[in-house]
């Protein structure tokens, strides 16, 4: 298959197999080299699209097989902290998943981390606050949202939508599991 690309304003004129000209939009232009690309590298990838059944076979499969990497990203998140780069907290995180002692309320950074945001200063204060969350004396309510998925470092109390979802801890999580280990690292700023 060869594809010859011709500026034409917002659109591109593509000219695929032959000369046959077609106005393609750049996006769906990198599908076009994307299918080539993967036609390079499979071969009978053009026999299969053309069966009646083989695109929603292809397409099946590749959401499949996205399935499973990002189960495995999830997994290798949950055996190793150290991609969060959280190494240095103190008590270190167990990797016995049996060992409650230093897990979700019971760890001081961690407990934090899920303490409502409307608390923090209540937490910060009171000593045995977080034991109430542990005992289960007070409850946060559907719309008390924990401080793990807001920015730390820029945290308004005022302001929340601001900060809301950026999170460095939650990014990096979400790039491990959605584009891989790799991409969450030397990410220190976002």
């Amino acid at each position: 298959m060869l594809i010859h690309v011709h500026q034409l304003g917002d659109t591109l004129d593509v000219s695929i197999n032959c000369g046959v000209a077609n106005n393609f939009s750049v996006s769906q232009l990198f599908y076009i080299k994307l299918f080539h690309k993967l036609h390079s590298l499979s071969p009978s990838l053009l026999d299969e699209s053309i069966r009646d059944d083989g695109v929603q076979n292809l397409a099946n499969f590749l959401e499949s097989r996205q399935s499973t990497v990002h189960g495995e990203n999830v997994k290798l998140l949950k055996d190793d902290a150290n991609l969060l780069n959280l190494s240095g907290w103190t008590p270190p995180l167990s990797k016995d998943p049996y060992t409650k002692a230093t897990q979700g309320f019971h760890h001081p950074q961690l407990v934090r981390l899920m303490c409502p945001v409307s608390c923090l200063v209540k937490f910060d204060t009171e000593p045995n606050f977080h034991q109430s969350l542990i005992d289960g004396k007070f409850v946060p309510a559907h719309d008390d949202w924990p401080l793990f998925l807001f920015d730390e470092i820029a945290f308004d109390p005022d302001d929340l939508p601001k900060t809301f979802l950026r999170s460095l801890l939650l990014i990096q999580a979400w790039r491990i599991i959605f584009i891989g280990p790799t991409a969450a690292n030397g990410l220190t700023n976002i």
